[in-house]
């Protein structure tokens, strides 16, 4: 086991933030998502396998939670809802797919495998990618164990937001945005001596490439890719909580995070920011369709107008369209054609082909790399794990916010709706591994508990009600 100078420091940080603050864990948590570099522990019994922060924490975090748990007399008022049985269900699957399935299918058919020393059949000369007959490995182990942390991390945070609100689960995303923004800031000013503390893990780090003469920024990443999806998700938080709460703080974060985006040119950050743009768009037209009074449909009418001459205007009299036609093709179009898109490609297509080998059961969990969240999830999951996290889906952030009376809480649904929609997008085009991730549990947390509070709100709503209308019929009858 490894550990580096900033790893002491930041555990020390956790350690007085678990002591001092009832949010501790789940603070230095969230805190850490946007440290996708940052390893605080490097195994090398187990191929080099770097352990970040976010991911520790989240495990300690759930660690925690369970010793409270079971150290208190309160252990038969745990409450679970039906999302916790989804993910649960998938978690499940999930081990017996990395335990069962690479053993029950080995050597069966050719998958392109995890770890980064494995040795088999150049897909092509041009690249590294090999393809091995599948088996087990390592990475059924580390993916199941990156699985469990994401589930006990839901749950232990669902438990902490239900005796402290959703609102406070908005307070820690915002804390986290925060330092996303200021790492890339630190990135975009090329001091790399502060960021080299914090790069540690054992990724590529590509920090030197650029997009049109300008330098792609990447944060606390290991490349462009990951941080654009990051802040398009918290572009997607922010940017939604502004249009309820027109709060000054939700407009900087949401702002600085969609400038980052642009600025990675990473096309997976530019699809999820085009998916939030595309809903907020799609919400304005309705609501200048929606009836209102005259005034507020002149006024929404007027703006979506000027907004729209403004920017044919600007297409119209700068070389704008131009740079961003050209930005596409090499983002986009081009990219297909690229070596890193026929990698890609042949990536989803052993996936696939995993997938209908095994009859929909999946080669089990860490058996394969993949391109895409559905090649992934089917080559690795199957069917079952890929039904079972999709209702956990459904169930977290698939109903319309338009249900929630309590403005407060529609918001942070809402937000956290929109949060995890763009880090879905990402995962659908450029996910590799069946790892959840940390980022996308605590989206769903948030959302699932406010929607949670919003319902029992309405139950007790409406019993009162009732209860109310049974004494004055009582009334009436005596």
């Amino acid at each position: 086991m490894v550990l580096f100078p900033a790893s002491f420091a930041i555990l020390a940080l956790w350690l007085y933030a678990v002591l001092r603050l009832r949010s501790g864990p789940y603070l230095m948590t969230l805190a850490m998502l946007p440290f996708g570099m940052f390893a605080v522990v490097q195994l090398p019994a187990l191929g080099d396998l770097s352990i970040t922060a976010a991911v520790l924490f989240a495990a300690l975090a759930a660690g925690l939670a369970a010793a409270r748990t079971l150290t208190s007399p309160a252990l038969s008022r745990v409450e679970v809802n039906f999302a916790t049985i989804a993910l649960a269900l998938f978690a499940v699957y999930a081990v017996f797919s990395a335990l069962v399935l690479p053993r029950l299918f080995q050597g069966s058919f050719l998958v392109v495998p995890i770890g980064r020393n494995a040795t088999g059949i150049r897909i092509d000369p041009n690249f590294p990618s090999v393809v091995a007959p599948v088996g087990p490995s390592n990475s059924n182990l580390s993916q199941s164990f990156y699985i469990l942390i994401g589930f006990g991390f839901f749950v232990a945070f669902c438990g902490w937001l239900r005796r402290n609100g959703a609102i406070a689960g908005e307070r820690l995303l915002a804390v986290a945005a925060t330092i996303n923004i200021v790492l890339a800031t630190l990135n975009l000013l090329e001091l790399d001596t502060i960021l080299s503390w914090f790069q540690t893990a054992t990724y590529t780090l590509h920090d030197q490439q650029t997009m049109g003469g300008f330098r792609r920024a990447i944060g606390g990443f290991a490349e462009p890719a990951p941080f654009g999806a990051a802040s398009a998700a918290f572009f997607a938080y922010f940017a939604q909580a502004w249009g309820y709460s027109y709060r000054w703080r939700d407009f900087l974060l949401a702002a600085f995070s969609a400038v980052f985006v642009i600025l990675s040119y990473s096309s997976t950050g530019f699809a999820a920011l085009g998916i939030v743009v595309g809903v907020f768009a799609l919400k304005a037209f309705i609501g200048i369709l929606k009836k209102s009074r005259r005034r507020h449909s002149l006024i929404k009418i007027i703006g979506f107008s000027t907004g729209l001459a403004a920017t044919i205007a600007v297409i119209g009299a700068t070389p704008v369209l131009e740079i961003l036609i050209d930005l596409l093709d090499r983002l986009f179009f081009s990219k297909l054609d690229s070596l890193s898109g026929v990698e890609r490609s042949a990536w989803s297509a052993a996936g696939m082909n995993a997938f209908s080998s095994t009859w929909g059961l999946g080669a089990g969990a860490g058996s394969l790399r993949s391109n895409g969240m559905l090649p992934v999830f089917l080559g690795s999951f199957g069917l079952p794990g890929t039904l079972a996290f999709l209702l956990f889906l459904w169930l977290t952030i698939g109903r319309p916010a338009y249900q929630i009376a309590d403005p407060n809480l529609r918001r942070v649904y809402a937000s956290a709706q929109l949060a995890a929609l763009a880090q879905l997008t990402a995962m659908f085009l450029s996910m590799t591994v069946p790892d959840p991730t940390v980022f996308l549990m605590a989206t769903c947390a948030i959302a699932s508990i406010a929607r949670e509070r919003a319902m029992s709100a309405s139950r007790r709503t409406i019993e009162r009600e009732l209860s109310e209308d049974a004494a004055l019929q009582r009334g009436l009858v005596h």
